[in-house]
C-alpha cells in the first residue's frame, strides 16, 4: 500500500512540476488533520494549507508524511 501511495505522489509531482511557479515554496510534515468541509490540511507544526477543488481528501489521512508545494497568499 505504501509503495503505491509513494508512486502516486511521485507521478503527481512529475505531472504538476512544470506548472509550479518560480515563487513556490515547499515544506514537509506529518498530516494532523484534513478538514473536508473547508478543504484545509493542517500539519503537526500547525501549518495550514488550502487544497485545490477536486482534491481527493482520502488520499492523505492523518498521520501521513506529506510534502506540500505551495505559493504564499497575502491576506
Amino acid at each position: 500500500m505504501t509503495g503505491s501511495i509513494v508512486a502516486f505522489f511521485t507521478c503527481s509531482v512529475l505531472v504538476v512540476a512544470p506548472t509550479i511557479s518560480a515563487h513556490a515554496l515547499e515544506t514537509e510534515g506529518t498530516v494532523e488533520t484534513v478538514d473536508s468541509d473547508s478543504g484545509f490540511l493542517t500539519l503537526a507544526d500547525g501549518s495550514r494549507f488550502g487544497l485545490p477543488d477536486g482534491f481527493d481528501l482520502r488520499a492523505v489521512p492523518a498521520g501521513t508524511i506529506a510534502r506540500v508545494v505551495y505559493e504564499p497568499v497575502s491576506r
